[in-house]
């Protein structure tokens, strides 16, 4: 028997649903990967865990990323002794962790 076309779109949308799926994947792949490794070589880098706590108390990600990675950046200021880090005002820290919102 023929397939409907009812069920001919149904194979097909879920086809792109999968291949979207993929294709999200691999684009998101490398960014663990280099993720992985960074965070590692900043367990064992006091250098290169200032630099990154450095280049997150930019803040040039969003709020829900922040809490994200908040137990690893914990864990390297407490590794390294980064808790009064230059790069972080008081406030900053507050913002960060969540317990002040920007009224802006």
């Amino acid at each position: 028997m023929a397939e409907t076309a009812e069920a001919k779109i149904q194979r097909l949308e879920g086809r792109i649903e999968r291949l979207k799926g993929t294709m999200m994947s691999s684009a998101s792949r490398p960014r663990i990967i280099v993720g992985a490794v960074a965070m590692e070589e900043a367990r064992v880098n006091r250098a290169f865990a200032t630099s990154l706590l450095v280049a997150f108390d930019r803040g040039k990600d969003r709020l829900i990323d922040r809490k994200t990675i908040e137990g690893f950046v914990e864990e390297l200021e407490t590794i390294w002794n980064l808790r009064s880090r230059p790069s972080v005002k008081p406030e900053d820290r507050a913002r960060r962790s969540g317990r002040v919102q920007n009224c802006a």
